[in-house]
């Protein structure tokens, strides 16, 4: 399927995520970003395939998920192509996927407004609370 009208912008970070239709993010804070701004994401997150397992082995990787938007809602929210999965034929598709289904946008537009509901009332201590309920204390 042909993309019209496609952008990409760069050094705009939230300028450009809010007339997104669709955004394809690394993994990082970017992905907060884009759940803020309502903004349908695909995550993706590739490191060299020896630091990968080496990360795994020492259980350094402990979450179901990598990206901010799917951690906060307890589930899948949003596609994570990770490794092996991240390549441009996957990512395309699952970007296309989200431009096809406007129920499915609706809908997690709807779970992003949950979320920054919750986030906006003692962010940070919520957001920290969060975390350590999740990951456990610091070792």
């Amino acid at each position: 399927r042909a993309v019209e009208n496609l952008r990409i912008v760069t050094d705009r970070t939230r300028t450009g995520l809010t007339a997104a239709d669709v955004a394809l993010a690394a993994s990082g804070t970017v992905t907060l970003e884009a759940l803020l701004t309502r903004t349908p994401m695909v995550i993706y997150y590739r490191l060299p395939a020896a630091t990968y397992a080496m990360a795994r082995a020492l259980r350094l990787v402990r979450s179901a998920h990598v990206g901010l938007p799917n951690i906060l809602a307890g589930r899948e929210l949003v596609p994570e192509r990770i490794q092996s999965e991240a390549t441009p034929e996957r990512l395309a598709s699952d970007v296309v996927r989200w431009l096809d289904d406007a129920p499915r946008r609706d809908a997690f537009r709807a779970t992003a407004d949950e979320l920054h509901a919750t986030l906006a009332r003692g962010a940070a201590d919520r957001a920290a609370e969060a975390l350590i309920e999740r990951f456990g204390t610091a070792p």
